[in-house]
């Protein structure tokens, strides 16, 4: 009877739901795993030899923070991914850094959902992986030291202890022929999966910030009862924040809540300025619409529309390839639009990235990510000045600093913020025509004396429209008042734009020059002492 057991394993139609170490044993000739769909992946033994089926319950993005040893100054991203890659046996494309700070090396890194079609895990999953002493021993053999993963890791100055794995990695079942073992190896590995999910979720939602100094009357107007948001479900996390999705008021939105354990007093009070500025601002069709804020004693958080698309960035690495170039054009217009409706606000967006333009579920492109989102790069792929995201910023706004909160009546440059947030258009422009990172070879130190002191610049594709072509270009002119505004740049795409006394079209008298003579030739700018300050003009407003 024992032998006959042994040769026969059947667990048809149950409840298990992993088997990605699932090893058939040698004298096992029929297993049967039909009537259940297990959590992706599975082993190749479960799919092929037993017949089991998978998908990735979970279809949001979650985000991780990875130490390892070395520098970041010669940090190679493009390596470190594929070696993550291959050892969660993933495309690369689903692996995103968001950022690289000091501290040996800390790596903020966002998973994206699989491929409805695929056997790849979901990006909770996936994390639960790379707890493992497997993967600690993968990056090993890669030559990369692993010191600590956790959803986020502190910079050295601050002192919070690492999450542990709180059993994540736990032990495969064993490949001989007591199948019991297989059996209490898949139940535990449920029970652990669901207690972790568990965990997570409760930490998440009782995040708080003490705002008892913090003068709020100023938003008062926006503050939303916090027992009005019902059915929040978290859908992704990152270094500062938390994104929840809820219901409110019978409309689906989006929650986004501050991290009391990273947040001070100071950058508290700079979040409530720039919700002052946001909830005057007017609706826009390409702009997403600040719906509210709760506070204390509730969670912090920013109350947004829902968009169901996720973040454009996430959109083209998942559909690389498959993207039309009708469809990048329709973004780029889109996103000009709503950067015009900013501009005509006088609003300044300090950190304009493919990361931070949003997708309805129609696909319609949304600039995103004000206030909070401030928070959340500061210290993403920056110099050791701490002044913002280097890789797509202007070589003027790395020299004078003016993305930054000016405080204590210390006035921003507008002319220069506005061009430079042009500059950065362009980059996301070239984001979307290439989908890869600018300067994904290059340290960030590298980019940043070369962009400013080298006129460097995003490569473009020689198959690239030549009217993207131009565009890009003219937002790159190393002098910033050689660089088109957003009504010139929306007339240059053939929208409809207001009409603007003394405008000159920047791009006319290029639009004769061949592609030859455009390439590369930017004038260099004189920063010296004797240079004249640019005018300034006190109702902007930097998001």
């Amino acid at each position: 009877m024992i032998h006959l057991f042994v040769r026969l394993f059947d667990v048809s139609h149950n409840k298990f739901k992993l088997a990605d170490r699932f090893n058939l044993p040698s004298n096992v000739y029929i297993c049967d795993m039909t009537g259940m769909i297990f959590e992706c992946p599975i082993s190749d033994a479960a799919r092929n030899n037993c017949s089991a089926e998978c998908n990735a319950s979970d279809t949001g993005y979650a985000n991780i923070s990875v130490k390892v040893t070395g520098n970041v100054n010669d940090f190679n991203r493009t390596m470190f991914i594929k070696v993550i890659a291959s050892s969660l046996d993933v495309p690369s494309s689903r692996l995103i850094i968001n950022g690289l700070r000091s501290g040996s090396v800390i790596v903020d890194m966002t998973i994206t959902p699989p491929n409805s079609t695929s056997n790849e895990g979901s990006a909770i999953t996936l994390i639960n992986q790379m707890q493992s002493p497997d993967f600690a021993s993968s990056l090993a053999s890669s030559n990369y030291t692993l010191l600590s993963i956790a959803s986020f890791i502190p910079s050295p100055t601050s002192s919070v202890s690492p999450s542990s794995t709180d059993g994540l990695s736990s032990q495969a079942p064993n490949g001989g022929s007591n199948n019991s073992g297989t059996i209490i190896g898949v139940v535990v590995a449920v029970i652990v999966w669901k207690r972790r999910e568990r965990a997570l979720q409760k930490r998440s939602q009782t995040v708080m910030v003490d705002m008892s100094t913090v003068n709020i009357n100023a938003v008062q107007q926006s503050v939303v009862p916090y027992k009005e948001l019902e059915n929040m479900q978290m859908i992704g996390s990152g270094a500062f924040g938390i994104v929840f999705s809820a219901q409110w008021r019978g409309i689906k939105v989006a929650v986004k809540q501050v991290k009391a354990e990273y947040v001070d007093e100071k950058q508290v009070k700079e979040f409530l300025h720039e919700v002052a500025v946001m909830q005057n601002l007017r609706p826009h069709p390409h702009v997403v619409l600040f719906m509210g804020i709760t506070v204390p004693p509730s969670p912090l958080s920013i109350i947004t529309e829902y968009c169901g698309g996720g973040s454009l960035l996430s959109y083209l690495r998942k559909n690389d390839g498959s993207v039309t170039n009708e469809q990048k054009m329709s973004f780029i217009m889109q996103i000009a639009q709503g950067m015009l409706h900013l501009h005509m606000e006088k609003i300044i967006h300090r950190d304009l990235a493919a990361r931070n333009i949003l997708l309805t579920s129609h696909l319609d492109a949304k600039v995103a990510d004000f206030g909070m989102s401030r928070q959340q790069v500061d210290d993403v792929q920056t110099t050791s000045t701490d002044i913002g995201p280097v890789r797509w910023m202007a070589p003027e706004a790395m020299k004078m600093r003016n993305y930054s909160n000016k405080t204590d009546g210390e006035l921003v440059p507008v002319l220069t913020s506005l061009t430079s947030a042009v500059y950065s258009f362009g980059v996301l422009v070239w984001e979307i025509v290439t989908n890869k990172e600018p300067y994904e070879d290059m340290d960030t130190m590298q980019v940043a004396i070369n962009v400013m002191n080298h006129n460097l610049r995003p490569e473009i594709p020689d198959a690239t429209d030549p009217l993207l072509k131009r565009l890009m270009q003219g937002c790159w002119k190393q002098q910033p008042s050689e660089r088109p505004n957003f009504v010139n740049i929306c007339k240059h795409l053939g929208l409809e734009t207001p009409e603007e006394k003394g405008a000159v079209d920047v791009f006319e008298d290029r639009r004769a020059t061949s592609d030859k003579e455009d390439e590369g030739h930017y004038r260099p700018i004189d920063l010296g002492l004797e240079e004249k300050p640019f005018s300034v003009d006190r109702n902007y407003s930097t998001l």
